[in-house]
């Protein structure tokens, strides 16, 4: 943005796919509190105080982070659609692009118990994500 943001919220309206009481809050850029109604979702960033990207662009930006489970007995093929708005002070939201996901039969993995002499992780060094 090119302005400070003092208070941010992101309200999620889960799928009704999903079951809402499963839902599991993995991470925040910032302190932030969490209130599910129903099929609401309202993740609340009071004070958070972003910078604008003009001044700081890495520090302007926040994140969230969560997992939910769908809810039993889907049938294959039914999809689980997620679209967010997020609302920066008094201004009007910024609403995310929709993501869609597909129930699908899940993929077989074989195990391999077969030991590992060697295991090699690159880049290394890291400061970020390997």
């Amino acid at each position: 943005g090119n302005a400070p943001a003092i208070h941010i919220f992101v309200m999620d309206t889960l799928d009704n796919n999903l079951d809402e009481s499963s839902i599991q809050i993995l991470g925040s850029s910032h302190r932030m509190l969490t209130e599910i109604k129903g099929r609401f979702a309202r993740f609340n960033f009071p004070n958070i105080n972003l910078i604008d990207s003009a001044t700081n662009e890495p520090e302007s930006k926040g994140w969230l982070q969560y997992k939910i489970k769908k809810k039993n007995n889907l049938a294959l093929g039914t999809q689980i659609n997620n679209t967010a708005s997020i609302y920066f002070d008094f201004n009007a939201p910024v609403v995310t692009n929709t993501v869609t996901n597909v129930v699908a039969e899940p993929l077989a993995v074989k195990e391999n118990r077969e030991q590992i002499s060697e295991i090699r992780l690159f880049p290394n060094p890291t400061n970020d994500v390997v």
